[in-house]
């Protein structure tokens, strides 16, 4: 609890005004925790003597649950970004992607009103939305720039070296042979090289996007081992274990 509520504050001062990770956080205490949340309300209600350890732990569980079932819903919402910052958002018709929570996001619940007015009459430029900075060619042609321009700049060096080559190579060739020669460099007779790959553009996208790229790789990855390993898993029972919790192993 005290790690979720530094992370909280550490994201209202940088701020975000929504996080995936707190809120599915709170959704799966509040899933794991409803079955023993349940348990205990059934030995409270009826009577069932506890021992102290176990009514001290009884206790301060009926007050954390229903804090993390308020913590669930409020997180269902975004954090009001300050009032000139939403004033400019209305104002140049920003996407309010930025500014929706997490499960508005996940739902593509704040764009809404393009389809609601695309249904009254025929949609507009003026009616969409602007693109978020980080999809702007303003944004992404630096970011390219800056790795495809390097690349191409020792692409050409290394093709004008081996042109240059060639050239030396192809005239040495003809000077041996009007002179009726065979000349040769350490040894090797005189032969044109291979041309210079040219840079692989499919790399340098892969480079500009690597952080989302391999983090979608490995929640893919954490996916496919998990279904794998659910059938192995179906074929064990932890007797020391709670029905929920062996039911949450298998599923």
């Amino acid at each position: 609890m005290v790690g979720i509520s530094a992370c909280i504050v550490l994201a209202k001062i940088h701020g975000m005004v929504t996080s995936g990770i707190l809120h599915l956080t709170w959704i799966v205490f509040l899933i794991c925790g409803a079955p023993e949340f349940y348990a205990w309300l059934q030995r409270v209600s009826t009577s069932e003597l506890l021992e102290n350890t176990e009514l001290a732990r009884c206790i301060a569980y009926l007050i954390w649950y229903p804090i993390v079932v308020v913590q669930a819903f409020l997180f269902c919402f975004a954090d009001p970004r300050r009032r000139w910052i939403t004033e400019l958002t209305m104002k140049y018709n920003r996407s309010p992607e930025l500014d929706s929570s997490f499960l508005n996001r996940l739902t593509l619940w704040w764009f809404n009103p393009i389809p609601i007015v695309g249904a009254r009459k025929d949609l507009e430029l003026e009616d969409l939305f602007q693109l978020n900075e980080g999809n702007t060619s303003a944004y992404l042609i630096p970011r390219w720039e800056a790795l495809w321009l390097p690349a191409m700049q020792k692409y050409n060096e290394k093709k004008q070296r081996l042109i240059n080559e060639d050239t030396s190579i192809a005239y040495r060739k003809q000077t041996s042979k009007s002179d009726g020669l065979k000349v040769e460099s350490d040894g090797v007779a005189l032969e044109t090289k291979s041309e210079v790959k040219p840079p692989s553009i499919v790399w340098r996208l892969f480079l500009m996007f690597r952080y989302e790229i391999l983090t979608a790789t490995a929640v893919k990855l954490m996916s496919d081992v998990l279904q794998f390993a659910s059938p192995f898993l179906l074929k064990y029972e932890l007797k020391s274990l709670f029905l929920f919790q062996n039911v949450t192993l298998k599923s």
